[in-house]
């Protein structure tokens, strides 16, 4: 893919077949992603009920196993909504992901005057929270 927007660029992933595939999204349950086809396709997809595996690889979209269509975006059916369970692994290696961030935002806040739950601090509650395992990103 040629493109002269730099970053913007390498963030989108498309298939040859011009799908974007988003970036994984997640909460404490599930893993989300969005696949966004050519409009031309809107016609193609069930517009009453959610498509069955073989249906959407059927249209060509390509994931690993374990995704599923949980909901249809009516203003714009052409977006594919997925989302998978996480599994036991991929809630730990997200959890030490947070740990990681809040370990690196607790060493870039030391000694730096920051709002930390309405409250100024110097970045030492920060520090005490991370400790504390409290901090929830």
């Amino acid at each position: 893919m040629k493109c002269d927007r730099g970053d913007v660029c390498r963030r989108r992933k498309m298939s040859n077949n011009k799908f974007y595939y988003s970036d994984k999204y997640s909460d404490d349950v599930y893993e989300y992603r969005h696949v966004v086809l050519p409009k031309d396709y809107a016609q193609r997809i069930p517009k009453a009920r959610l498509m069955k595996e073989e249906e959407w690889r059927g249209l060509g979209i390509q994931q690993s196993l374990g995704w599923e269509t949980y909901m249809i975006h009516k203003p714009e059916p052409h977006i594919i909504l997925f989302r998978r369970k996480l599994t036991p692994e991929m809630k730990q290696e997200k959890e030490l992901e947070r740990k990681k961030r809040l370990a690196s935002l607790a060493k870039e806040v030391k000694g730096k005057d920051v709002m930390l739950a309405g409250h100024k601090d110097r970045g030492e509650g920060l520090a005490r929270l991370k400790e504390q395992n409290t901090l929830r990103q």
